[in-house]
């Protein structure tokens, strides 16, 4: 799945780069291709980008290694995806991941 970063004081994708996050929230959000949900986190590195928000979209259903959705929800635990694996967002607000942008973007993010 496709998806791209975005400031939103500019809407203006962020340069490819390292960034140091905090992750905010999802929120479910009606596209072309029907609903998704975007996974937003807050630059705090304290750089040119700092209060800038990145975000990706996933789908909604059915998690797996190979798709976004599996992939977010175990970078968001830093947990392996297994059978079974339940991610409460709410339970990592305000945690801290750096953001890996690459070609406008989110290429991964990992637990600091």
């Amino acid at each position: 799945m496709t998806y791209r970063t975005t400031t939103e004081k500019s809407w203006k994708a962020l340069p490819d780069g390292e960034y140091q996050t905090e992750f905010r929230n999802v929120k479910e959000e009606k596209t072309k291709k029907g609903l998704a949900l975007r996974w937003t986190f807050q630059v705090i590195d304290g750089g040119e980008y700092h209060g800038n928000t990145v975000s990706g979209l996933t789908g909604t259903s059915n998690p797996a290694c190979d798709n976004q959705l599996g992939r977010y929800m175990s970078w968001l635990a830093n947990e392996p995806l297994v059978a079974g694996l339940g991610v409460d967002d709410d339970d990592y607000i305000g945690h801290q991941y750096l953001v890996i942008v690459e070609n406008g973007n989110v290429k991964i993010f990992s637990k600091m």
